[in-house]
């Protein structure tokens, strides 16, 4: 998890040092793909390299996710991507004011631990929140 959560916290920082609107980090696909339910059979790979590099099939979903406050979880045919039935992903935004900003999110085999990463991504969302508030409280 430490690792995880490292990794996280250096795309949050370079996603606040430069100034686009929206961002989209997808990092670690390979470690799906490595996955024994993609890694044994070549058409399941490919269908999930399609559905992560569909123009912005999958931002659109976690974007409805991560409008409502809260822990979303969505496990094989509820995450709505072609190529990505075989997939699970759980999000949480981070809000400032009462406005989401953005969010955090681990997306991976539906065989997730999904109570660890729920937790996880609750905690990176409300470290992450608060971290933002008082850089927020600072500039203003």
């Amino acid at each position: 998890f430490y690792h995880l959560v490292k990794r996280s916290l250096d795309i949050l920082q370079h996603a606040l040092s430069t100034e686009p609107n929206e961002r989209f980090f997808l990092e670690g696909a390979s470690y799906v793909v490595a996955q024994p339910e993609f890694s044994r059979d070549p058409h399941k790979t490919n269908a999930l390299l399609k559905g992560l590099d569909a123009d912005g099939v999958l931002l659109a979903r976690v974007r409805q996710d991560l409008s409502r406050t809260g822990v979303h979880v969505r496990i094989g045919h509820e995450v709505q991507v072609p190529g990505l039935e075989e997939c699970s992903y759980v999000t949480a935004p981070f809000v400032i004011g009462g406005q989401v900003i953005g969010g955090v999110g681990i997306l991976g085999p539906k065989r997730l631990d999904y109570p660890s990463m729920r937790a996880l991504v609750e905690g990176m969302s409300r470290a992450v929140t608060e971290l933002l508030s008082q850089w927020d409280e600072t500039e203003t």
